[in-house]
């Protein structure tokens, strides 16, 4: 199961989760996340897209009672103690926060969270609208029993950003520039047509958006051959 924990931190400036399962686009990308509490980093291997189902507020029924969050540019950092949001990254747009959720404009909830847990952790929608997850660790019962604290923290430097940005406009550039000519029979050369390379990668000539992955993929291919 997944891990359940998304802390909202409000001295957090990025996203992180420790699955790749809760990740619904997903690009590998090597990079290092810090904390405020001490000078070392954890390892970031992919960025992406993490859609939450979570519930709205307490006491709701039905779907009335559910909601979606969507994140961009999440880490994800397995070695993470838990999930986190963060109320300073870039685009997460939410009007504010208390101990109770996060909440819109106009005062009403978007998100709860969980009264069982000692931490601001975001109450999920369980099967069959969210997914199977694992148990908390941050379980007020569970700590107490334990005697156990943790601090939970996820800042991402200025210039690891920089780079993800460019990396991105990169693969944009890579996707939507059409094939030159000796591009055209590099892959004549290695896969016949470009009917087949797309084939061999699940994709179909007629679709736009497999175009364009296609075009980022052979050239990442046509790269990697010319540093061999």
């Amino acid at each position: 199961p997944l891990s359940p924990d998304w802390v909202y931190s409000n001295q957090s400036n990025v996203h992180v989760a420790k699955d790749k399962g809760w990740f619904t686009t997903y690009t590998p990308f090597d990079s290092k996340v810090g904390c405020i509490y001490h000078d070392g980093t954890s390892k970031v291997v992919g960025i992406g897209t993490v859609t939450l189902s979570v519930n709205r507020a307490p006491r709701l029924k039905g779907s009335e009672s559910h909601n979606t969050i969507v994140l961009n540019d999440v880490l994800h950092v397995p070695s993470f103690l838990s999930n986190v949001i963060a109320m300073h990254a870039v685009g997460f747009n939410h009007t504010w926060a208390c101990r109770k959720g996060l909440f819109d404009k106009n005062g009403r909830y978007i998100a709860y969270f969980d009264p069982k847990c000692t931490f601001d952790v975001l109450k999920l929608s369980g099967p069959p609208v969210g997914p199977v997850v694992g148990r908390s660790i941050f379980l007020i019962s569970e700590l107490e029993r334990r005697r156990v604290h943790y601090l939970v923290n996820a800042t991402w430097s200025n210039e690891e950003y920089r780079r993800w940005k460019h990396h991105q406009q990169a693969e944009a550039y890579a996707g939507n520039t059409p094939y030159t000519k000796a591009e055209r029979a590099w892959i004549r050369r290695h896969f016949r047509s470009e009917f087949h390379f797309l084939l061999s990668y699940g994709l179909k000539i007629y679709d736009e958006e497999d175009h364009l992955e296609g075009r980022a993929i052979a050239r990442a291919l046509m790269e990697d051959s010319e540093d061999e």
